[in-house]
């Protein structure tokens, strides 16, 4: 009997392990909600993203959630509608590249054949001050009838943590890792920009802001509500 259940408890701690070494940058539990408001670099209210988690699977691998993310615009009318999955897995937390097109500019081509190459965005658990963190991109290429109409690329390179601080917004206040990117976006034509994002545990994405190539902030997004 104590060997069965020598046996037992080792297979239970094998099947928690994955998930107990990640560090989870959303609320990790179903039905959660998160929203965020996005506003010009003039304070101006652009529009509202909501994002609900609708299902948690736990496996060998570690930790995947699929989330429902709904962008209203300044009036409040939903506009678009989309799936993110966000995984963590051996100690890194995975972000859906996704999340940096422009979800408006997707939508106009849900009905087409659409081939998405991605290397996600990666938070370690043991992050810090001063560190490096790899480069991510996507490539969409949009197709209609076989033929391959056009590629959309986007690349974010030179990511790395900047500092440690307690941001304040309408949600409360929280303690969150400054991260900051450079970011290319390829289609008809190159335009270069500069991000950064305020990341807490258990949270995601607290604040961001996006800079033109010369440094001038051209939008920001702050958190407004986590139930």
């Amino acid at each position: 009997m104590k060997s069965l259940s020598l046996t037992m408890l080792i297979m239970i701690l094998w099947l928690v392990m994955p998930a107990q070494d990640c560090e989870f940058y959303f609320p990790a539990r179903e039905g959660a909600l998160i929203e965020m408001k996005h506003y010009t670099e003039k304070d101006k209210l652009s529009g509202t993203s909501i994002m609900r988690v609708l299902s948690r699977v736990e496996n060998d691998q570690g930790l995947e959630l699929t989330v429902e993310s709904e962008f209203l615009d300044e009036k409040e009318n939903s506009q678009t509608k989309g799936q993110l999955v966000l995984r963590c897995s051996g100690g890194v937390f995975y972000m859906d590249m996704k999340n940096y097109f422009d979800q408006q500019a997707l939508a106009q081509y849900e009905d087409m054949d659409i081939e998405i190459e991605a290397s996600d965005p990666e938070l370690p658990a043991n992050m810090h001050p001063g560190m490096a963190l790899k480069d991510a991109s996507m490539t969409m290429k949009v197709k209609s009838g076989g033929m391959n109409m056009f590629t959309f690329q986007v690349d974010l390179t030179n990511r790395k943590v900047e500092a440690r601080e307690e941001i304040t917004t309408p949600a409360g206040v929280f303690d969150c890792f400054k991260i900051t990117y450079d970011i290319e976006t390829k289609m008809l034509m190159k335009i270069s920009a500069r991000g950064a994002e305020w990341m807490c545990r258990d949270v995601g994405m607290v604040r961001s802001e996006s800079y033109n190539k010369n440094g001038k902030l051209t939008g920001y997004t702050v958190l407004t509500a986590i139930r």
